[in-house]
């Protein structure tokens, strides 16, 4: 369940139609700002509140936090509807400028925590962050930078993000904004990603044009004499290190590897070989998006940004764990949402390795059978037609919709249709919904729809299973049932009871003639009084 909080206040709650909005999404990107849309009518409580560059936006899903947006821009068509555009709060460090500036010899952690503190001096106080987990090292842990004027995030981005990796994740600790940069986001999720179940698309790129057979590794500049550090002191002389089995194979490909923040030769020299391993083979960088199945299946865990999840397919010699790189969330719509996975970068040889377990061929054929079979891949389908008739003596509005879920373990269809026909006399709404489902667990999918109500042809029955007291409603009667057997019915504009108690009064009459009304007294007794019709 999804909630929209605007400043503090209510904006969306789908239970409350007060408080609706239409078409809500969220983009959601590592190390980006991410971005929310939606739009509001002018009916809605809060149209005027929504202030650009000011108003936020908190996101929950589930009641657990799931970001915090900022209102960018609010577009308004002919009929004064909103459409809203929000940025995440990691936008937030754009606001702010980091002075000129020189660190030296500076942890990432204490040069990270400087960066915030600056922007929290630039910035109000709703803008502000507190530091929370800093897990991303440098080799040295002895950090070199620069700053003229840069924006925050420009910093971050380029002199943390760029040069060492890692995460920067906003979250929400005791209600403080919190600013983390790790090396991970850190949760394993329980759901897995498989071929022919959940798998959309799935993306090859081999690549020949970054190998390197021989890497010469560079450290740190020294500021004395302007050189580069070199592995040259602990690797016999050579400033170079050689993958020997791939030179006989693609010939000498020389190419070098900067590490500014290396400053010991030994770590040099492992950075450097750790780096020539996957250089010297041809790779393969595996992309791909999937659908999240906690949408069919509730029990299912649902998949976060940042979240490890094991991907299996067995056609593309492929069981990895991948990083949630993107979620493109519908709320309205979930059939539309969309998670994609970070690249997992193979080697050829291991790709080629994996892959004789199926031909390529094959494992074409595997794909384009996936696609087109809605049987295995989770699929929903939903179509609405709607059609407005004009007679002489009526005018009629049908609108149907069909709803199609599929997956490997169920089909559900569902069809709706409402028929509005208005004539002179009257308006009448027809109303019909059928539901067909196939499952391996049909009977636990019947007996808890029959937990509450149940179609038996032109009859309904409401109660839960087993229990003693049921209502039935057919075409001439709405009875009362205890034990089944029926206590009393309505027909024929009479009401029928077995047994009946009154613990006021009971009256007999009509609003023209009058009525005499029973009335049991504090004495014990029973009155009867008449009461003059209403003139």
């Amino acid at each position: 369940m999804i909630q929209f909080f605007c400043d503090g206040q209510l904006l969306y709650d789908p239970r409350n139609p007060d408080y609706a909005i239409y078409e809500p999404k969220c983009e959601l990107e590592v190390n980006k700002t991410g971005s929310l849309t939606f739009t509001i009518l002018p009916t809605h409580p809060m149209y005027d509140a929504l202030q650009k560059m000011k108003s936020e936006i908190e996101v929950y899903q589930d009641g657990e936090f799931l970001g915090a947006y900022r209102v960018l821009n609010t577009d308004l068509d002919f009929n004064n509807i909103k459409t809203v555009t929000c940025e995440g709060e990691l936008a937030y460090l754009l606001d702010s400028v980091q002075r000129p500036a020189e660190y030296h010899d500076i942890s990432v952690e204490d040069y990270f925590d400087t960066l915030i503190s600056n922007h929290n001096d630039d910035v109000d106080e709703d803008k502000q962050f507190s530091v929370g987990a800093v897990t991303v090292t440098d080799p040295n842990d002895s950090l070199y930078r620069i700053h003229n004027y840069e924006s925050t995030w420009e910093c971050v981005d380029d002199k943390l993000i760029d040069r060492l990796g890692g995460y920067v994740r906003c979250r929400r600790v005791n209600g403080v904004r919190t600013i983390d940069y790790v090396t991970s986001y850190g949760n394993v999720n329980t759901q897995i990603i498989r071929f022919g179940e959940n798998i959309l698309d799935l993306t090859r790129d081999i690549r020949g044009e970054d190998i390197a057979t021989v890497l010469v590794p560079l450290g740190a500049t020294d500021e004395e004499t302007g050189v580069k550090l070199t592995v040259a002191s602990v690797n016999d002389g050579k400033d170079y290190i050689e993958a020997t089995e791939a030179i006989s194979i693609y010939g000498r490909i020389v190419k070098t590897v900067e590490y500014d923040d290396v400053t010991v030769a030994s770590n040099l020299l492992t950075k450097g070989s750790a780096e020539l391993a996957t250089l010297c083979k041809p790779s393969i960088l595996l992309t791909m998006t999937a659908v999240d199945l906690h949408l069919v299946d509730v029990s299912v865990e649902r998949i976060k940004l940042g979240d490890s999840i094991r991907v299996i397919s067995e056609p593309h010699g492929l069981d990895e764990y991948m990083m949630v790189k993107a979620l493109s969330l519908d709320f309205q719509h979930p059939e539309n949402s969309k998670v994609t996975l970070g690249t997992v970068r193979q080697t050829l040889d291991k790709a080629i390795n994996e892959g004789q377990k199926q031909p390529w061929q094959e494992i074409l054929n595997a794909q384009s059978a996936m696609r087109q079979s809605i049987s295995n891949v989770h699929t929903i389908v939903q179509e609405c037609y709607s059609e407005i008739s004009k007679t002489a003596e009526e005018i009629r509005a049908e609108v149907s919709e069909s709803y199609l879920a599929k997956t490997d373990l169920e089909t559900i269809q569902r069809d709706f249709q409402t028929s509005i026909t208005q004539s002179a006399s009257e308006i009448r709404m027809d109303f019909t919904a059928i539901t067909n489902q196939i499952s391996n667990s049909v009977a636990t999918n019947q007996q808890l729809l029959e937990e509450y109500i149940r179609f038996r042809g032109a009859l309904i029955e409401l109660g839960k299973v087993g229990n003693a007291f049921t209502a039935e409603l057919s075409n001439d009667q709405l009875s009362f049932k205890e034990n089944g057997q029926t206590i009393a019915y309505i027909s024929n504009q009479s009401l029928v009871i077995t047994n009946a108690e009154i613990r006021n009064r009971l009256s007999l009459g009509n609003e023209e003639r009058g009525w005499f009304d029973f009335i049991p007294r504090a004495t014990g007794n029973l009155s009867i009084q008449w009461r003059d019709p209403v003139s």
